[in-house]
């Protein structure tokens, strides 16, 4: 099987239209990891959120 570009993708035209999310992670001197989680309209690079945690539930 070979691999394909997506033609199905959409064309984004205002800044609410599509967000990303992922985590960043860092380790204290003290040895705890510490974890955020950041949002962000891909289109005008807004971020609204920065949830900083140790720990994180599903």
């Amino acid at each position: 099987m070979k691999a394909q570009l997506r033609d199905d993708r959409a064309i984004f035209v205002g800044p609410n239209d599509d967000w990303t999310m992922g985590f960043g992670h860092d380790q204290l001197a003290t040895g705890r990891i510490r974890r955020v989680l950041t949002t962000f309209f891909t289109l005008s690079r807004y971020g609204p959120v920065l949830n900083g945690r140790y720990s994180s539930r599903g």
